[in-house]
Formats: structure tokens, C-alpha cells, sequence
């Protein structure tokens, strides 16, 4: 549920209109629950970037960094930011 404002970068508007069409009705609920489950898809770009960095170790990538994606998840997490 948290993949389409997730990775689309909806503002807080956009999040609670998109809310409002999926459920018929927005809830704070929701909202906060919506929140968090990004929290858990942050996380989780977190975790592939950093196994993708592992996995191709010592591999050029020019046009990837793996570990360098992990590393601005890990800041956009610090200051709050739950999404791509």
C-alpha cells in the first residue's frame, strides 16, 4: 500500500487525497500507519543497497552506486524523509 506515494514522493496532500480515493474516508490513523510503513520501505532500500554493494563487490558500476543509494536512504531517514 505504501509503494505508490512511496516511491512517487507524494507531499502530505497528495498522500492523505490518495488515502481518501483508496479507503472512501481518511483516518489519522491511516495517515500515521501510512508513515510508518514507508519508515519500513526506507529500511528496506537501506538493506538492498547495502547487500547489492556486498553482493558486487570489487564490480564497475558506472552507472550505479550501490552503497552510495543505501548511504542517502540512511540520511533521508535521519532527517525524517520516508521516501525515494
Amino acid at each position: 500500500m505504501a509503494l505508490i506515494p512511496f516511491t512517487n514522493q507524494f507531499s502530505e496532500t497528495d498522500e492523505r487525497e490518495w488515502l481518501k480515493l483508496y479507503f472512501g474516508s481518511i483516518e489519522e490513523e491511516a495517515y500515521r500507519l501510512l508513515q510508518e510503513m514507508k519508515f519500513v520501505a526506507m529500511v528496506r532500500e537501506v538493506a538492498w543497497g547495502m547487500f547489492y554493494s556486498g553482493l558486487t563487490k570489487g564490480e564497475i558500476h558506472h552507472d550505479f552506486d550501490y552503497y552510495k543509494f543505501a548511504e542517502s536512504c540512511v540520511q533521508r531517514i535521519e532527517q525524517g524523509i520516508y521516501q525515494l
